[in-house]
């Protein structure tokens, strides 16, 4: 073998040795793993109290979201900062209502399978701010007790639940 294909087959070689490193790089830093607090009930039966979830953490850097998504947040209550999860509601610049123990956003009936939590506010027709989430929950977890909790800061937002 001559000189220079030798050194075309180190230099694949190191090639793919470089490529393989940014991919498991950017998977790393891509997805992670976030334990749910072991008193959170909210989730059930769609989230266990105490389990571990997989995590994907790119739609928290770009803050694109889609109504339906179950979603992992962190959640400060006095001094101990929790870990949740919740299913979106509304995204930033929908708007939300609640009359007649029924969320509405856009003018549509939000739909679900599971008990109300955000149902048992009433709420004339207001905007999702700028940088949050309207989150729904399938059971109203303890330690809710106002609206504004439901709206999620999307800097508290870990990301995505895969499983």
């Amino acid at each position: 073998m001559n000189v220079f294909m030798r050194y075309v087959r180190d230099f694949a070689k190191h090639l793919i040795l470089i490529a393989l490193a940014v991919v498991v790089a950017y998977t790393g830093k891509s997805f992670s793993c976030s334990r749910v607090d072991a008193s959170f009930k909210g989730m059930l039966p769609d989230v266990e109290n105490g389990e571990t979830l997989l995590i994907d953490r790119r739609p928290a850097w770009t803050g694109e979201f889609r109504p339906g998504e179950a979603i992992c947040f962190t959640f400060a209550s006095g001094s101990d900062l929790l870990t949740w999860a919740g299913r979106v509601a509304a995204v930033p610049g929908q708007t939300f209502e609640v009359k007649d123990n029924a969320l509405i956003v856009n003018g549509k009936q939000y739909k679900s399978q599971h008990a109300p939590s955000v149902e048992r506010f009433n709420v004339p027709p207001v905007m999702v701010p700028r940088g949050h989430l309207l989150v729904k929950f399938n059971a109203r977890p303890n330690g809710v007790k106002r609206l504004q909790q439901h709206l999620v800061p999307l800097s508290a937002v870990r990301g995505r639940i895969i499983r």
